[in-house]
């Protein structure tokens, strides 16, 4: 989960900052999908959050089956502007 977006002095952005106890205490099993596409938790600290138009937070089992047949504890899903 996206706790919120650090920002500098001069309003730019800094990173994503993570609040979740999932992320702190164990390892989660969060599928990552930017535009469509798989990408790692690396690959997606990579972002620029200047570049995100939206992100959803999906962990309901039946939606996530439109995206995966795997199990996963979440999916996240990003959308960046074009």
């Amino acid at each position: 989960m996206v706790s919120h977006v650090n920002e500098s002095s001069n309003n730019q952005l800094k990173g994503i900052i993570y609040n979740s106890e999932n992320i702190k205490n164990k390892k989660s099993n969060i599928l990552y999908l930017c535009d469509g596409k798989e990408i790692s938790k690396a690959s997606l600290n990579t972002i620029n959050p200047a570049d995100i138009k939206s992100m959803e937070v999906i962990k309901d089992t039946e939606k996530m089956k439109k995206y995966t047949k795997k199990a996963y504890d979440g999916i996240i899903l990003i959308h960046l502007k074009k």
